[in-house]
């Protein structure tokens, strides 16, 4: 971290919790310097919050998340972390816009899809709301500007965007996953007015237990878009040009890597068959994981072991031959184009893993179930570049 003084045109904007935030000039680029303010500055515990929001935020490229550029050290306003400044308005002021619902469902679309990237990177935001998502008024895209690594902000912020955060993190509960951002994303469902026609959806989300929400938003997306994976709304001249672009993308495999890509979807979908085998075969057993009321630590961890070691089993089997498949000349145009077929082999089979389970049984479940996901999902990943954010 160094002491930098090349800003200009610095000017302060009004914000809540303990952030003060500057927009100013670098060179001839507009950034952020997102600080502390005065009464907050000298705090090391706050100093270190900022660091450590940094340091999630700097291992994190999407383009749904604002770019964390570096940790400085400001003459004037101190520790800061020099952003992306992204032109635009708060998610807040874009709810009381007139929007339609396709356009509404666009923007909640493209948050589901970056909440997925981050989770995959064992990140969890944690505390999505209207005010830590800036809408860009080029194109409205939506951007994360906010991830804050503890939640010790909660009782700094307005109950109006503390309702957004998950129960089970306003109740001070020690293990958090990837389902209290699903829990926040269905409330904003509810603030863009989308209750109505996506009732059930929102339920889910919302619901105060977790085992109840959707385990990620593979899922979630699937149930929004009727089983398919959900496409972002285009213009029609930007979907001519993605469709030529794709179409170039596939004759150039075809010709130069002789990579027939119909027999590659209809072999992996003939491997359905094997794989619904071995998920049935590999199926929970609830006798098998049946919790005792008065069990040791070391007894619940030995209970645990029969239910990772099928879990991956059946995890592994509908990976293998997509990762033989990639590590036989498939690349990342290939991947994105078929990676929702996966992502429903690995939804069907979650489906049938979880029938049967107690609440204490599926939180198990579901913890084995996200950290082993994640880790094939980099796994497949590696040396095509990021195929968890492709929508």
């Amino acid at each position: 971290m160094e002491s930098v003084v090349n800003y200009k045109d610095c000017q302060v904007i009004a914000s809540e919790g303990y952030h003060k935030i500057i927009l100013c000039k670098k060179g001839e680029e507009t950034v952020i310097l997102k600080g502390l303010k005065e009464e907050y500055r000298d705090n090391l515990q706050y100093k270190n919050l900022l660091k450590k929001e940094y340091e999630r935020g700097s291992k994190l490229d999407h383009a749904g998340i604002a770019k964390y550029h570096a940790l400085i050290e400001h003459p004037e306003y101190g520790r800061c972390i020099e952003m992306e400044y992204v032109e635009g308005r708060i998610f807040a002021d874009y709810i009381k816009e007139n929007h339609t619902e396709d356009e509404k469902m666009n923007i909640i679309t493209q948050l589901a899809a970056t909440l997925q990237y981050a989770h995959t990177r064992y990140v969890i935001v944690g505390n999505l709301s209207p005010n830590s998502i800036i809408i860009s008024k080029d194109g409205d895209r939506a951007k994360i500007v906010r991830l804050l690594p503890t939640l010790y902000e909660t009782t700094k912020e307005s109950a109006e965007t503390s309702r957004y955060i998950a129960p089970e993190i306003r109740d001070g509960l020690a293990s958090i996953d990837g389902r209290a951002d699903v829990y926040s994303l269905g409330m904003l469902m509810k603030a863009l007015g989308l209750h109505t026609t996506h009732y059930n959806v929102i339920n889910k989300c919302c619901s105060r237990g977790r085992t109840d929400r959707f385990m990620d938003f593979d899922a979630f997306l699937e149930e929004i878009n009727g089983g398919s994976k959900h496409e972002v709304h285009l213009s029609p001249k930007k979907w001519l040009i993605g469709f030529a672009a794709i179409a170039i993308v596939v004759v150039a495999v075809l010709v130069f890597q002789n990579v027939d890509i119909n027999q590659m979807a209809n072999n992996l979908s003939n491997n359905n068959e094997e794989v619904t085998d071995t998920v049935n075969s590999a199926q929970i057993s609830p006798d098998t994981v049946e919790a005792k009321p008065k069990a040791t630590a070391s007894q619940n961890t030995t209970a645990a072991d029969p239910m990772k070691a099928q879990l991956v089993a059946s995890i592994d089997s509908i990976y293998k031959p997509w990762i033989e498949w990639k590590n036989n000349g498939g690349n990342q145009a290939d991947i994105a184009r078929n990676i929702y077929k996966l992502r429903k082999q690995i939804n069907r089979y979650y489906k049938k893993a979880i029938q049967g389970m107690n609440n204490e049984q599926r939180t198990a479940f579901d913890k084995l179930f996200i950290e082993y996901k994640a880790q094939k999902e980099q796994e497949f990943s590696a040396g095509v570049g990021d195929v968890s954010a492709q929508q």
